[in-house]
């Protein structure tokens, strides 16, 4: 059973990591739970599938204010202060190479997300033609010497999801989620979208997997 049968979703993935029951759920993991013990009652064993990395760009870890929690490829300090109405972004580090596919070059600055158009490679370093307040995110002013950087967004699903630090707690709060649901009576999972995750990825893959699957009651 896919989490979209589940929890309230938008497009591709854009709510993915709220996790609101459908109103089709009344009681939450309640009715999730009878609607289980039917399926298994008659001889059929539920499965769950989720992402567990995936972050949605429209759910309450991205907007109005991007949490501090998402994953970051590269990062970039300011070499001028940001002003709200500025679309110049100058930078200390040279952003050469910065992006691989052409659906993301998206920035994040404290809580804004700031998408550009193209970088200089030349001294003074900067991002230019940038639109601010990306992913409705609120335009904040930023000080010289704020760090931040290019934004991990998945380049599946027309860029509208984000991958979360493994470095952080995040993942932590992501599993307590999704083991929430899977122990009202799951069996097995399916942990797709794995390979979203900080490098190295022999690492990070699995330990993004172990860290929901630790938490399941019932071993798949």
């Amino acid at each position: 059973i896919n989490y979209k049968a589940i929890f309230q979703e938008e497009g591709n993935w854009e709510l993915n990591g709220n996790y609101d029951y459908q109103d089709t759920y009344p009681e939450g993991v309640h009715s999730l739970r009878a609607m289980l013990d039917k399926i298994k009652a008659a001889g059929i064993i539920p499965g769950l599938h989720f992402l567990q990395t995936h972050i949605g760009s429209k759910s309450r870890y991205v907007t109005p204010v991007a949490d501090h929690r998402l994953h970051l490829t590269k990062y970039f300090t300011l070499s001028k202060a940001l002003g709200t109405e500025d679309d110049i972004i100058y930078v200390e580090q040279n952003p050469i190479e910065t992006v691989m596919d052409p659906r993301c070059p998206i920035l994040k600055f404290d809580g804004e997300i700031i998408s550009y158009e193209d970088y200089t490679t030349e001294y003074p370093y900067c991002f230019r033609g940038c639109k601010r307040g990306h992913f409705d995110t609120y335009v904040t002013p930023h000080n010289a010497g704020t760090i931040g950087g290019l934004l991990d967004v998945s380049e599946f699903g027309h860029a509208k999801s984000i991958y979360l630090d493994q470095n952080s707690s995040l993942q932590d709060e992501i599993a307590d989620k999704l083991a929430d649901v899977y122990n009202a009576g799951f069996e097995f999972a399916y942990f797709d979208g794995s390979e979203g995750t900080n490098a190295p990825f022999e690492i990070y893959i699995p330990l993004s997997q172990y860290r929901v699957y630790r938490k399941f009651k019932k071993k798949p």
